[in-house]
């Protein structure tokens, strides 16, 4: 069982914030990221997760790290937040992009920190291909969508958005690592 996997997206006042919640039976993981709504650039990020009992935390602004656990603060460079979107922001980028059949070779530069290592990384995710497809939810049936393969640069993960043609709502997420 993967969990649950929960969203909200809140745009006021010229900021997008994005908050999310993953849990799982042996983890759970909390997200609050600050973008500016037009740019998508990073304001701020604060995460929380728990993995087996192991709770961890830490937020981003102006530069700094800080492990909301330990307090210890780790500098970057600023220009991480100004040049690279967020690794949970760049989805919705992508979402709001010209999409078209064959697909355009878009690269979004993205930045993440692993919370745990107070590593800072960077990628780039690029459109590899673009697909008509369809999703059928539960919930509200079947969408017509883009399915949208993407892979990381660095990392060589291979992820597949569908995005609603209709309104862009990203309707599923599926991830593989090709060796």
């Amino acid at each position: 069982d993967l969990g649950t996997y929960n969203t909200e997206v809140i745009i006021k006042e010229g900021k997008l914030q994005l908050n999310t919640n993953h849990n799982a039976k042996y983890y759970q993981e909390e997200n609050t990221l600050v973008a500016d709504a037009k740019s998508f650039k990073s304001i701020s990020r604060v995460s929380s997760s728990s993995d087996k009992g192991v709770s961890n935390g830490f937020s981003i602004n102006d530069g700094n790290f800080t492990n909301t656990k330990t307090g210890k603060k780790t500098n970057y460079d600023e220009k991480l937040a100004t040049e690279y979107f967020d690794y949970n922001i760049y989805p919705y980028v992508l979402s709001t992009l010209p999409l078209k059949l064959g697909g355009e070779n878009y690269v979004l530069p993205f930045v993440d920190i692993n919370h745990i290592t107070n590593k800072v990384t960077t990628d780039e995710a690029i459109v590899l291909e673009t697909k008509s497809d369809q999703f059928t939810s539960p919930l509200t049936g079947q969408h017509m969508c883009w399915k949208v393969t993407v892979v990381h640069k660095n990392t060589k993960k291979y992820i597949f958005y569908y995005i609603d043609k209709e309104n862009r709502r990203i309707r599923k997420i599926e991830y593989a690592h090709k060796d």
